[in-house]
């Protein structure tokens, strides 16, 4: 792939191209756009300030996306029209097939665009990229291609020269803010300057706050804006499509040639008025039929004399492949060295940064060598120094004390680093109690609370809760000491694992995967699931016959740990 020309050289290039574009593409373009901002002005201000705009929401979002549809298929034309006068081409003819299959790839493609662009503008890095798929998507899709073809071409191109696409946008959007400002300004000014000249006073001018801050005139300085701004944008990508087919298939080349043609035969055309064309065509006709055959015969030898003097096409040549996306085929001892240029803010800034990683890695580098010197002295003081900072070295060219004292190092760095991982390990298991380790009675102080695990005690300790609670009267947190200690006897034998994130129903699924051998311990453990969360979600008051159904549906859970049954007070 050839290298990229630089972002303001295209942008130039788009500039020339829209000066020199006839009245024809510009008129496809504002046919499509011109309508489409009117209905949108026209939108905004009915949806903004109409109370009875909800009544005819639906009839204006079609009749805007319609116009949208529209405004892209004038578009789509008007950069198949602008590529062809960029490449001095013959213009496809437009038939019915080519309409309908425009019509089809820009109805059904362009419309995504209002959801793609602002998502990669937010990714911020797919901008570009984005940008530049739909525009030449714009350009290929004219009908002149199948859809299938004109989506590959168009992703192929939107990824060449990323880095160039990025700067061209970044330069345009610049350009556009303070277009968009200079449009501001003149509207916000306008109506003063009308009082001022003929002294009409109006509305506007009597509260120009209001005018500044109505969303109506901030609609219409961007629709202005944008009508100003995107014609460059359109074609900024036909010059860069021009550029990047160019060097397939030689289309600039061709360019350059017919416009020269064409500017000698406009001379030429010039030079002869009408009256003196006419004589000379009439007096060649005569010299025709006179002169006698054998200057015919003489002359038919001869060859033909060239449209273009050989010397013109030299240099013509000679002009393209001077050209940057030719020189890199010319041999470097034959490109002039190019005169020092000065940079801009953001180039010096990058190359600072460049500067300072590049001082960053030599100092790194010292160092280094600094360490190895050192050692060198250690293991042998009579060696001569380390090589120079930046110099190369092997593993080979080490002694053997060198050798043994750095994987000592490197043993010593990889225990250092395996202990201190298993401190951080073992201060994270400290910090989670484990199922059947009792933690201090401390751990679990309100059992109200929606953060108190099972973990945080064994079995026995919440059955012994659980007793307590039953003796002072308090049935609904006795029962829920009673469920906890049933997960956790699930959890010593190793059928669950307690988790916070889990649901009781989780529990359940998990002890009906791995409780194959004990059948009857899912319906059971169900019941006690069903009956506590009856009385401790539910309105089901809970109380001794609770309690001791609870301990009937558990005991299959529990039968080997069971502590006597909890007695009422």
């Amino acid at each position: 792939m050839i290298p990229a020309r630089p972002a303001l050289e295209y942008l130039e290039e788009a500039v020339h191209l829209l000066r020199t574009a006839p009245a024809r593409l510009i008129t496809l373009y504002l046919a499509g756009t011109i309508p489409f901002l009117l209905g949108f002005l026209f939108f905004w201000a009915d949806m903004s300030r109409n109370v009875q705009a909800e009544d005819h929401l639906i009839e204006a979002a079609l009749g805007m996306t319609l116009l949208y549809a529209w405004m892209k298929c004038w578009q789509s034309a008007a950069s198949s029209e602008l590529l062809a006068h960029a490449a001095r081409g013959a213009r496809p003819a437009w038939t019915w097939s080519r309409i309908r299959r425009l019509a089809y790839l820009q109805g059904a493609w362009q419309p995504t665009k209002l959801i793609a662009l602002p998502l990669a503008a937010l990714l911020g890095l797919p901008f570009a990229w984005t940008c530049a798929f739909y525009h030449q998507l714009a350009m290929f899709g004219d009908g002149t291609l199948e859809p299938a073809v004109a989506y590959r071409r168009a992703k192929d191109l939107a990824g060449l020269w990323p880095k160039q696409n990025f700067m061209a946008l970044l330069l345009i959007n610049a350009f556009g803010l303070f277009v968009f400002l200079n449009i501001f300004i003149i509207g916000a000014s306008l109506p003063e300057l009308i009082r001022i000249f003929t002294g009409l006073e109006s509305s506007f001018s009597m509260s120009p706050t209001a005018f500044i801050l109505n969303s109506t005139f901030f609609a219409v300085a961007l629709a202005v804006a944008h009508l100003c701004l995107n014609p460059l944008t359109l074609a900024y990508y036909v010059v860069r499509c021009f550029h990047a087919r160019s060097v397939h298939d030689g289309r600039d080349l061709l360019a350059v040639l017919s416009e020269r043609r064409n500017k000698e035969e406009g001379t030429r055309k010039k030079n002869l008025p009408g009256t003196a064309a006419t004589i000379v065509r009439a007096l060649i006709l005569i010299s025709f039929f006179l002169l006698p055959p054998c200057s015919f015969a003489a002359s038919s030898d001869a060859p033909p004399s060239p449209r273009v003097a050989p010397a013109e096409i030299e240099r013509s040549l000679k002009d393209v492949f001077e050209r940057r996306e030719f020189a890199w085929r010319m041999p470097r001892s034959l490109i002039a060295p190019k005169a020092d240029v000065p940079k801009g803010p953001v180039e010096r800034f990058f190359d600072r940064i460049g500067d300072l990683f590049s001082r960053v890695r030599k100092k790194i580098t010292i160092w280094y060598q600094d360490f190895r010197d050192w050692l060198r002295r250690i293991t042998n003081p009579r060696s001569n120094p380390g090589p120079e900072p930046g110099a190369g070295w092997s593993l080979g060219a080490l002694s053997g004390a060198e050798t043994a004292l750095y994987f000592l190092l490197a043993a010593t760095l990889g225990a250092a680093l395996f202990v201190g991982v298993r401190q951080w390990r073992g201060r994270r298991r400290a910090a989670t109690a484990l199922p059947g380790v009792a933690p201090p009675e401390s751990a679990v102080t309100d059992l109200t609370g929606d953060d108190v695990l099972a973990s945080q005690l064994p079995e026995n300790e919440w059955l012994r809760l659980a007793r307590e609670l039953a003796a002072k009267g308090e049935y609904r947190l006795a029962l829920r000491a009673l469920f906890l200690g049933t997960l956790a006897g699930l959890a010593s034998q190793g059928v669950i694992s307690i988790a916070r994130h889990k649901s009781n129903r989780d529990y359940h699924a998990e002890l009906m995967r791995r409780a194959r051998q004990h059948p009857d311990w899912p319906p059971a453990f169900g019941d006690c699931i069903q009956l506590f969360e009856r009385s401790w979600y539910g309105q089901h008051v809970a109380g001794p016959e609770v309690l001791a159904e609870f301990e009937r549906q558990q005991h299959p859970l529990t039968a080997p740990l069971s502590p006597p049954p909890v007695q009422a007070a």
